[in-house]
């Protein structure tokens, strides 16, 4: 998080300026913080130091991604959604860019693999609620969607000679 805060801060730092982030980035920021403070466990000797739920990192745009473990999913699936719930009006279904569908214009608030987020309004998460009252401001509509992945099996040998995207001798991409 400090790598992506450090980057935001370089290119405001510009001139003229670089911003890439605005108030909607900002916000998930620090509902990504305050998850921390409030739901990472506190150590015994009462340090004051927890553990990190989720943590976030920003592409050359507005766009969050956050990482977190599988278990807090629920948990930080329900508090993004209650903070940033779904907009009211009426969702393109059209790429923006090529008029067509496909990813991203689904009808769907949370896409991607299944997560049932926990109900941060129900009853029993009172207080939970009350630790973030007043701390994050709630954005109806502030997100189009959000997009739940999962971390992939990582790098493989591929066998295949014509399987590769570059020329093995030369190591220069292969154009067909």
């Amino acid at each position: 998080m400090k790598d992506s805060d450090n980057l935001h801060a370089v290119c405001l730092d510009t001139y003229p300026p670089c911003v890439y982030m605005n108030d909607t980035s900002h916000a998930v920021c620090a509902l990504v913080h305050k998850i921390n403070e409030v739901c990472g466990d506190r150590d015994i000797e009462g340090i004051g130091s927890h553990k990190t739920i989720a943590c976030y990192t920003f592409d050359a745009g507005p766009n969050a991604c956050i990482f977190l473990r599988e278990e807090h999913v629920p948990l930080v699936s329900g508090l993004i959604e209650h903070f940033f719930p779904p907009p009211t009006g009426s969702v393109v279904k059209l790429s923006e860019s090529t008029g067509e569908g496909g990813i991203g214009n689904e009808d769907t608030y949370i896409r991607g693999e299944k997560v049932s987020p926990m109900r941060i309004a129900s009853g029993k998460n009172f207080f939970l609620r009350k630790k973030f009252q007043g701390k994050i401001p709630v954005m109806p509509g502030a997100l189009k969607y959000i997009i739940h992945t999962k971390i992939g099996n990582g790098p493989c040998t591929l066998s295949e000679d014509d399987a590769h995207l570059l020329n093995k001798e030369t190591g220069n991409p292969d154009f067909l």
